[in-house]
């Protein structure tokens, strides 16, 4: 059975793929539009659990085992921002891993989820990308 490619696309990088420094360990979440069409999306990249309102989760391990999210989310949950992508267009954000986990030096891998379920409510008969997408990358802290 074909898959349906999805009409935007996620990928996470790291700022570099070996760090010395535990603080400021950074990832660049890119979200792409892949159509020939205009695209709206929502924009916020809103970090948080899996479980609170969110457009990204993060999931971090180090080895087999997987870091604990210290939730510091300061966050209107009801402000959005929505985006419209031409074709080809990327938005990204940057995001301070160690604002969210305790990294100590060792071999990590980084899933991003990035989630949306709404349309924007200020734009009535907007219709934005629903949908669930993850990309992962590694790194090293030495």
């Amino acid at each position: 059975m074909p898959t349906r490619t999805q009409p935007v696309l996620l990928r996470v990088a790291m700022e570099e793929s070996q760090f010395t420094n535990r603080q400021g360990i950074a990832a660049l979440v890119i979200l792409a539009s892949r159509t020939g069409v205009e695209i709206t999306v929502n924009s916020r990249f809103r970090v948080n659990l899996r479980t609170l309102p969110h457009e990204l989760f993060l999931k971090l391990r180090r080895g087999k085992r997987e870091l604990t999210f210290l939730a510091r989310i300061r966050v209107d949950p009801t402000a959005f921002r929505f985006t419209r992508l031409m074709p080809g267009a990327v938005i990204g954000q940057r995001i301070v891993l160690s604002d969210y986990f305790d990294i100590k030096p060792g071999r990590y891998r980084l899933a991003v989820t990035y989630v949306n379920n709404d349309d924007p409510p200020d734009q009535p008969g907007i219709v934005a990308w629903k949908g669930e997408l993850r990309s992962e990358t590694s790194f090293t802290v030495k």
